[in-house]
């Protein structure tokens, strides 16, 4: 059971205008390589589980209701993290370190 944990240095985001691929976040380290791909699927879609591709690029997948929340996160917060799990991968999530109460950001 892998616990893995990287910080997410850079992101670049990428939108369709096809309903059933809305768009993409590819996710960058430290040493500014390309780490993930988090694929933003429908509303209501059931969700691949989380996974490391044999390539070594982990593929992460949220619906579109909590696009603008990786956005935020990603655009407002640092450092900010991805956490993945391989026992399991529907508990993949990225997050931030931890914060002082009431830093007024």
């Amino acid at each position: 059971m892998a616990y893995t944990t990287i910080e997410i240095e850079a992101y670049m985001v990428a939108t369709f205008p096809q309903a059933g691929n809305p768009g993409k976040i590819d996710l960058f380290d430290t040493n500014k390589a390309n780490f993930a791909t988090v694929f933003v699927r429908p509303d209501g879609e059931q969700l691949p589980k989380a996974y490391l591709d044999p390539g070594g690029l982990y593929r992460l997948y949220i619906h579109r209701t909590h696009y603008s929340d990786w956005i935020d996160l990603l655009r407002n917060e640092k450092p900010v993290y991805m956490h993945y799990w391989s026992a399991a991968g529907d508990n993949t999530h990225i997050g931030t370190a931890r914060e002082p109460v009431g830093e007024a950001e």
